[in-house]
């Protein structure tokens, strides 16, 4: 008996799966991770690239932590600097626990030009933890991506 009347024979449902079907299915499979993958690591590269493009502008002055202030079992330092002519105080952007920094400890402070009260600790947790997060989260989608699709290129269901 042929491999097409064995076919015939089989109840509809039942039966391995034709070819095309077993690689459409990957593709979709690879598709949803993929397409998340791929939107975390524009997201990440936007992110690093938007700090990197404010660090090329910016202008750095030096500051002290004066304080923290506690939110939510995080401490947050906050930092007196004079930029511009003026005397500026900021609450840093990224918290941590335990603290990063100590009272009366020296950092360098970043802001652009014309807007020296709205600066940011130079630290890499400041300006590129967020993209290092976003492409990090990137990869496991990326890579189940690659991997389904791989599959789906082969042929195999």
């Amino acid at each position: 008996m042929s491999a097409k009347e064995e076919r015939a024979q089989q109840p509809p449902g039942r039966g391995p799966r034709p070819r095309a079907a077993g690689w459409q299915e990957a593709l979709r499979a690879a598709a949803v991770p993929g397409a998340i993958g791929a939107a975390l690591l524009t997201l990440g590269l936007a992110v690093g690239w938007r700090s990197r493009s404010f660090l090329s502008k910016a202008r750095s002055a030096e500051g002290m932590v004066v304080r923290f202030v506690e939110r939510d079992d995080n401490a947050y330092p906050v930092v007196r600097y004079r930029a511009g002519g003026e005397d500026c105080e900021i609450e840093a952007g990224a918290e941590s626990s335990p603290r990063g920094h100590a009272v009366g400890e020296a950092v360098t402070v970043v802001y652009e030009p014309g807007r020296p009260a709205q600066g940011r600790i130079r630290s890499f947790k400041e300006q590129y933890l967020a993209a290092a997060i976003l492409c990090g989260l990137a990869a496991p989608f990326a890579a189940a991506g690659l991997f389904f699709g791989w599959r789906a290129l082969r042929g195999a269901p």
